[in-house]
Parts: C-alpha cells; structure tokens; sequence
C-alpha cells in the first residue's frame, strides 16, 4: 500500500506555504472552521486524481493564495 509521508503547499487556497508530515499509521486534520483542513484534502484529491476538469471546477479564485490573486507574486 502506497503512504503520503509528507505535503507541501506553495500558494494553495488558504496557503501562502505550509508543510506536513503523516505518520505511517493514522492522521487526523483537526481546527476551527475555515482553517484549512478541507484545503489540504483537495490539494492531495488534486493530485493524486490527476483531473483537468477537477481543476477547472475548483476555478482561479480557489485554487490559488489570494494575495496572489490580488497581484502578488509567486516566488
């Protein structure tokens, strides 16, 4: 069986950067509302899916860091 041991997000929804690491056996995302927890699952449905057509859903707005949508950069 394949292990996500660990993520990184650059940019992503709520994040400007953030790094986790799984343990091998069991993980729980636990926080307030609106504190990303369902933004990190997305991330890894994101990749591990593969879809164009789910990344067009989500839209701009949601899949980037919003300053950066605002016009910051991406570094």
């Amino acid at each position: 069986m394949k292990i996500i041991e660990k993520i990184k997000i650059k940019n992503f929804g709520r994040f400007k950067e953030l790094s986790l690491e799984f343990d091998k056996t069991l993980n729980l995302l636990i926080g307030d509302n609106e504190s990303g927890k369902s933004t990190i699952l997305s991330a890894i449905d994101m990749v591990l899916s593969g879809s164009r057509s789910k990344v067009e859903n989500y839209g701009i707005d949601h899949l980037f860091n919003t300053d950066i949508i605002k016009g910051g950069s991406i570094n």
